[in-house]
């Protein structure tokens, strides 16, 4: 297999501070499990467990997936940043207090989302996700 590119690198990079951020956000739940109710009854505290736990795994799926050069992964990881950035503005509109930081939340959305669909589509990237073995192009000259 060639050399990872920059742009495959940055993703995995950005997945896996997305996977922290989400075990940081889930063992936080779990040791402040009996405060959580009293200091921040909205949203419950079996949602920030179980969105973090989803988030957790999500994140860990991709990141094995892009480490290993699947096929599918580009795909994967752009339809998760999408969701991803569609449910912290769901939750953040519905479910948060509201905050004054809202303007810089969006542009760092943006720029996480820009980021992700820029080197999603980088030709190096793709052509690192999508080249084929050597074992592959034997078969199919057979």
């Amino acid at each position: 297999m060639t050399r990872r590119p920059f742009c495959a690198t940055i993703l995995l990079w950005l997945v896996l501070s997305l996977t922290a951020w989400s075990s940081v956000r889930l063992a936080t739940a779990i040791l402040w499990w009996s405060h959580l109710d009293t200091f921040a009854p909205l949203p419950t505290r079996i949602y920030l467990a179980v969105s973090a736990l989803v988030w957790l795994c999500t994140g860990l799926v991709v990141f094995t997936l892009l480490l290993r050069g699947y096929r599918k992964a580009l795909e994967l990881a752009a339809s998760a940043a999408l969701i991803f950035s569609a449910w912290y503005w769901i939750d953040r509109w519905c479910l948060s207090m509201p905050r004054a930081n809202w303007l810089f939340s969006l542009a760092a959305t943006l720029l996480f989302l820009i980021c992700v669909i820029l080197c999603a589509r980088h030709s190096e990237t793709r052509y690192f996700f999508y080249q084929r073995e050597p074992h592959e192009e034997e078969s199919e000259n057979r």
